[in-house]
């Protein structure tokens, strides 16, 4: 059949829009490398709609909550959320022929989601480019439909849309934001400035680690460009940290809900021995974020006892303490069976070779530098299976996830 006919196109998003915009009809797919998957559906050329991408539920959450009375509309007709998650498009075209919405209701919901789409693909093609990783692939899929003469009620023309997208990201670009998307959850770490104006004070009371960007400038109806331009000095200075969200979805139906879907696999224990209680509380703060159950030892002496009770995966070890240093602690964890496999990471500002050979000797898997740097507990915890690569994320391009 012809719908089942695809073809593999080594472009970008630009080429693979001027190609569907020449009279195309069927659905272009676009794929990244790091979990990621849109859907564009064309007719003559025109786009009538999109699914998939990132935070699809997230976005159409609040598409709705700009518009009220189109949410109120499609609950009132009894259709599930995760059912309109499935073909948005055909469902907002379905409703308008049956003048349960208006046509200007869908198009400007559709409009603002395919641009945001459109934006995130360009941002995740350009950081594939910065960091010399895979490009994004893109797929044809012709349709079998061959109803010509029969065009659909809601359709945007290609460039139209594309160069919209293009400049909000160029935009987005040109502000030295290139790296941060705005699918990303801003989390207050730091204390806020005495001297940060009402705005920033307002915003960083927001920043609780479960709101993205986008999410944010609804909340406080700024753009997202002003909402990152607010928050860059204090992302710079480590006030602000940003995480990746997953996507979530209202299980009941209910589209001014916005729930969490449950994970109920078992936390990876992770611990941590050193006696400074500071290092202790960011070394926690980083592997909650990471979605670990932490153990703190601050009495190196006590050390044995405490991991023997919570069976740890994995152990960060301070090297420098009093009494009883990071090299004996290490040795004394290698005498007992029950350890004998479990990584040991040895953390110490002292980088010197000898320092790695002794940490090696008494029996430790890695050595890493002090400070604490998130990126590197995050990379160790993927090294040793403690955790999967966030879908949401390219690269981490500082210390932040990069989407």
């Amino acid at each position: 059949m012809v719908a089942e006919l695809t073809k593999h196109l080594n472009w970008d998003l630009q080429e693979a829009l001027e190609y569907c915009g020449k009279n195309f009809s069927g659905q272009l797919f676009i794929r990244s490398s790091h979990g990621y998957e849109w859907c564009f559906h064309f007719f003559m050329g025109r786009i009538v709609g999109e699914s998939s991408g990132v935070h699809t539920a997230r976005r159409w959450q609040r598409l709705f909550s700009q518009n009220q009375d189109l949410a109120h509309r499609i609950s009132e007709h009894k259709i599930e959320f995760p059912e309109f998650l499935k073909d948005s498009s055909a469902i907002l075209e379905r409703m308008v022929k049956r003048n349960q919405i208006t046509r200007e209701q869908a198009l400007q919901t559709s409009r603002t989601s395919i641009i945001e789409s459109m934006f995130d693909i360009l941002q995740l093609q350009w950081l594939c480019s910065q960091s010399g990783s895979q490009q994004l692939s893109f797929n044809l899929v012709p349709s079998s439909d061959q109803r010509k003469g029969i065009l659909p009620w809601i359709f945007f023309r290609t460039p139209e849309v594309y160069h919209e997208a293009l400049s909000q990201f160029f935009t987005w670009q040109q502000n030295s934001l290139g790296r941060f998307s705005p699918n990303l959850a801003p989390v207050l770490k730091g204390l806020v400035p005495v001297n940060a104006s009402a705005f920033e004070k307002n915003l960083l009371a927001l920043l609780n680690g479960e709101r993205t960007v986008r999410d944010l400038s609804i909340n406080l109806d700024r753009e997202p460009l002003e909402i990152m331009q607010t928050l860059l000095p204090f992302i710079d200075r480590g006030i602000v940290l940003l995480k990746a969200l997953p996507d979530s979805i209202s299980h009941r139906g209910h589209l001014g809900v916005v729930a969490e879907p449950v994970d109920s696999s078992p936390k990876p224990v992770v611990a941590y021995v050193d006696d400074n209680p500071m290092e202790s509380r960011i070394m926690g703060d980083i592997l909650r974020e990471m979605g670990c159950e932490f153990v703190s030892i601050t009495e190196p002496i006590k050390a044995l006892p405490e991991l023997l009770k919570r069976k740890p995966a994995l152990i960060f070890l301070d090297l420098v303490m009093p009494i009883v240093n990071g090299y004996e602690v290490c040795a004394q964890i290698r005498r007992v069976a029950q350890f004998a496999e479990t990584p040991i990471i040895i953390l110490t500002a002292n980088d010197g070779i000898i320092d790695r050979v002794r940490a090696k000797v008494v029996g430790s898997t890695e050595f890493l530098t002090k400070p604490i740097d998130q990126e590197k507990i995050y990379q160790t915890l993927i090294k040793y299976n403690l955790i999967k690569a966030s879908r949401t994320e390219v690269s981490h391009l500082q210390v932040q996830p990069s989407y």
